[in-house]
């Protein structure tokens, strides 16, 4: 999965939920997912809410991350930066 791919496109918003949270079927973080991004991703899906930080907190992770040419988001195989996902065909559903 990369941008723009629609994640479980056979399940409703309500299976998609019920799915996530009783069998942990979390997406697969990208091989090419800065690590400091991959610990906010993990933080935000625990399974106990309550170890999950707040808005304010994930905002201010996220702007402390180094976004700088693709903050290392980009495959080795892509050769402009940026997401040119709008100009495919299919989005999902």
């Amino acid at each position: 999965m990369y941008c723009c791919d629609m994640p479980y496109v056979d399940l409703s918003f309500t299976d998609t939920s019920l799915v996530i949270i009783h069998q942990h079927l979390w997406l697969k973080i990208p091989c090419c997912c800065p690590p400091a991004m991959a610990r906010i991703m993990r933080r935000c899906w625990h399974a106990d809410p309550t170890k999950r930080p707040n808005m304010a907190e994930v905002v201010r992770l996220l702007e402390a991350l180094n976004t700088s040419k693709g903050g290392g988001m980009l495959p080795d195989d892509r050769k402009m930066p940026g997401c040119f996902c709008l100009f495919t065909r299919h989005h999902g559903p």
